[in-house]
Protein backbone atom coordinates (compact mmCIF):
# COMPACT_ATOMS: atom_id res chain seq x y z
CA UNK A 1 0.00 0.00 0.00
CA UNK A 2 1.00 3.69 -0.91
CA UNK A 3 0.87 6.45 1.26
CA UNK A 4 -1.63 8.20 -1.32
CA UNK A 5 -3.99 5.39 -0.79
CA UNK A 6 -3.71 4.80 2.74
CA UNK A 7 -4.43 8.87 2.62
CA UNK A 8 -7.60 7.80 0.46
CA UNK A 9 -8.85 4.89 2.62
CA UNK A 10 -7.85 7.26 5.67
CA UNK A 11 -9.86 10.07 3.93
CA UNK A 12 -7.38 12.70 4.24
CA UNK A 13 -5.01 14.49 2.37
CA UNK A 14 -1.64 13.41 0.94
CA UNK A 15 0.41 15.98 2.66
CA UNK A 16 -1.63 15.40 6.09
CA UNK A 17 -0.70 11.57 5.76
CA UNK A 18 3.21 12.03 5.07
CA UNK A 19 3.24 14.81 8.07
CA UNK A 20 1.52 12.10 10.43
CA UNK A 21 4.07 9.09 9.35
CA UNK A 22 6.74 11.56 9.61
CA UNK A 23 5.72 12.53 13.38
CA UNK A 24 5.09 8.85 14.27
CA UNK A 25 8.27 8.23 13.13
CA UNK A 26 7.54 5.57 10.57
CA UNK A 27 10.46 4.08 9.22
CA UNK A 28 11.35 4.55 5.65
CA UNK A 29 12.93 1.79 3.21
CA UNK A 30 15.75 3.75 3.33
CA UNK A 31 17.91 6.40 4.66
CA UNK A 32 17.30 9.25 1.36
CA UNK A 33 14.89 12.11 1.70
CA UNK A 34 12.77 10.89 -0.52
CA UNK A 35 12.33 6.92 0.43
CA UNK A 36 8.98 5.45 0.36
CA UNK A 37 7.35 4.41 3.84
CA UNK A 38 7.54 0.89 5.36
CA UNK A 39 3.89 0.57 5.80
CA UNK A 40 3.37 -2.27 7.45
CA UNK A 41 -0.09 -3.78 8.84
CA UNK A 42 0.59 -2.05 12.76
CA UNK A 43 1.09 1.08 10.74
CA UNK A 44 -1.84 1.05 8.39
CA UNK A 45 -4.07 0.46 11.69
CA UNK A 46 -3.19 3.21 13.63
CA UNK A 47 -3.05 5.39 11.17
CA UNK A 48 -7.01 4.24 10.60
CA UNK A 49 -7.34 4.75 14.30
CA UNK A 50 -5.52 7.81 14.62
CA UNK A 51 -7.91 9.20 11.59
CA UNK A 52 -10.95 7.58 12.19
CA UNK A 53 -10.85 9.15 16.15
CA UNK A 54 -10.49 12.25 14.06
CA UNK A 55 -13.71 11.05 12.17
CA UNK A 56 -15.56 10.43 15.48
CA UNK A 57 -14.90 13.96 16.48
CA UNK A 58 -16.58 15.55 13.20
CA UNK A 59 -19.44 12.90 13.55
CA UNK A 60 -20.05 13.80 17.05
CA UNK A 61 -20.00 17.82 15.89
CA UNK A 62 -22.42 16.59 12.83
CA UNK A 63 -24.63 14.92 14.98
CA UNK A 64 -24.69 17.89 16.94
CA UNK A 65 -25.13 19.91 13.77
CA UNK A 66 -27.66 17.91 13.05
CA UNK A 67 -29.71 17.75 16.42
CA UNK A 68 -29.31 21.90 16.22
CA UNK A 69 -31.13 22.01 12.80
CA UNK A 70 -33.97 19.64 14.21
CA UNK A 71 -34.37 21.85 16.85
CA UNK A 72 -34.58 24.58 14.35
CA UNK A 73 -37.12 23.15 12.59
CA UNK A 74 -39.38 22.44 15.42
CA UNK A 75 -39.31 26.05 16.17
CA UNK A 76 -39.90 26.91 12.59
CA UNK A 77 -42.93 24.49 12.05
CA UNK A 78 -44.27 25.75 15.63
CA UNK A 79 -43.64 29.23 14.62
CA UNK A 80 -45.29 28.35 11.28
CA UNK A 81 -48.07 27.30 13.43
CA UNK A 82 -48.80 30.19 15.20
CA UNK A 83 -48.62 32.39 12.44
CA UNK A 84 -51.22 30.03 10.77
CA UNK A 85 -53.48 30.44 13.99
CA UNK A 86 -52.99 34.24 14.17
CA UNK A 87 -53.88 34.85 10.13
CA UNK A 88 -57.41 33.05 11.33
CA UNK A 89 -57.89 34.88 14.06
CA UNK A 90 -57.37 38.18 11.88
CA UNK A 91 -59.43 36.85 8.93
CA UNK A 92 -62.08 35.82 11.45
CA UNK A 93 -62.14 39.86 13.13
CA UNK A 94 -62.05 40.74 9.80
CA UNK A 95 -65.48 39.25 9.22
CA UNK A 96 -66.69 40.47 12.52
CA UNK A 97 -65.54 43.80 11.83
CA UNK A 98 -67.65 43.97 8.14
CA UNK A 99 -70.55 42.25 10.00
CA UNK A 100 -70.62 45.13 12.85
CA UNK A 101 -70.47 47.70 9.87
CA UNK A 102 -73.40 46.29 8.25
CA UNK A 103 -75.27 46.20 11.17
CA UNK A 104 -74.11 49.85 11.72
CA UNK A 105 -75.02 50.70 8.14
CA UNK A 106 -78.71 48.78 8.47
CA UNK A 107 -78.90 50.65 11.85
CA UNK A 108 -78.16 54.42 10.52
CA UNK A 109 -80.54 53.37 7.40
CA UNK A 110 -83.60 52.68 9.44
CA UNK A 111 -82.62 55.52 11.72
CA UNK A 112 -83.27 57.96 8.61
CA UNK A 113 -85.83 56.22 7.75
CA UNK A 114 -87.72 56.27 10.78
CA UNK A 115 -87.02 60.25 11.18
CA UNK A 116 -88.21 60.62 7.54
CA UNK A 117 -91.30 58.77 8.80
CA UNK A 118 -91.74 60.80 11.79
CA UNK A 119 -91.38 63.94 9.08
CA UNK A 120 -93.65 63.09 7.36
CA UNK A 121 -95.95 61.65 9.99
CA UNK A 122 -95.54 65.74 11.81
CA UNK A 123 -95.89 66.99 8.54
CA UNK A 124 -99.51 65.39 7.70
CA UNK A 125 -100.05 66.29 11.75
CA UNK A 126 -99.47 69.68 11.04
CA UNK A 127 -101.43 70.15 7.85
CA UNK A 128 -104.28 68.31 9.72
CA UNK A 129 -103.93 70.40 12.29
CA UNK A 130 -104.05 73.37 9.74
CA UNK A 131 -107.19 71.84 8.04
CA UNK A 132 -108.53 71.60 11.33
CA UNK A 133 -108.08 75.13 12.33
CA UNK A 134 -109.39 76.43 8.69
CA UNK A 135 -112.26 74.59 9.23
CA UNK A 136 -112.41 76.01 12.96
CA UNK A 137 -113.10 79.33 10.94
CA UNK A 138 -115.11 78.47 8.12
Amino acid sequence: MTVRELAKVCDVHYNTMRKWLVDNKVNKTNQTRNAQFLLTDEVINRAKKHFNIVDEKKENINNVLVEQLKQKDIQIIKQQEIIENLNKLLENQQVLTLKAQEKVELLEMKRIKDNEEQKTTDEKNVEETKKKSWWKFW
